[in-house]
Parts: C-alpha cells; sequence; structure tokens
C-alpha cells in the first residue's frame, strides 16, 4: 500500500512542486534499495531465523535469502527522502522512521 501512495502521489504532483519532486525521489531510492537488496541477500545468503537457532548462519547458498529485509528496505527508501526533505521545517515528519523500525521488528 505504501508503494501505491508513493507512485500515486508522484503521478498526481508531478516533478514540479516540492512535494512532487520528493516523491519521485522515494521512487529512485526504492528502485535502488530493491536492486540493491536483492543482489546482497544473494550475496549474504543468510538462513532465515525461523529456520535456525543460530544467529550467524551466513552465506549458506541457495534458498537462504533473509538478509537484508527487503520490506524494511522498501520502506525506509520511500520515507527517507521525506524526511531529508521536510525534518528541519516540521519535525513531526522524523516519526517517520518509526515505520521502517515497526516493519523491521514485524520481519523479525
Amino acid at each position: 500500500m505504501l508503494l501505491v501512495g508513493e507512485v500515486g502521489g508522484a503521478l498526481w504532483e508531478g516533478g514540479e512542486e516540492r512535494f512532487g519532486r520528493t516523491l519521485w525521489q522515494s521512487i529512485d531510492a526504492t528502485v535502488i534499495g530493491g536492486v540493491s537488496s536483492e543482489a546482497l541477500k544473494r550475496v549474504f545468503s543468510r538462513e532465515r531465523p525461523d529456520r535456525t537457532s543460530d544467529p550467524n548462519q551466513w552465506f549458506k547458498g541457495g534458498g537462504n535469502q533473509s538478509f537484508p529485509s527487503g520490506e524494511v528496505t522498501t520502506t525506509s527508501a520511500v520515507v527517507t527522502p521525506l524526511v531529508l526533505e521536510y525534518g528541519r521545517e516540521h519535525p513531526a515528519v522524523y516519526a517517520l522512521e518509526l515505520l521502517p523500525v515497526y516493519d523491521a521488528i514485524g520481519a523479525a
């Protein structure tokens, strides 16, 4: 749903206004984050925590792709440009950083 809001808002606002430009930056960050996350999952090949009691199960090969979390990467990529653009003027925007934290806790 977060991605729908991001893309829908960017298309609605366009790239000429401040908010629209910021949403387009979020889209860029989301794409770069998604590609990076998938590449890093293959490099680290960490075993999922629900499959082992040992948290140090790294470099286990194919099928083990629990790090980094794609969901947390996406959520962070969406909110970070908004926080960087509006945080100083509107400190309440920093509360958006709770979304990736919430997602990380839920993904654990």
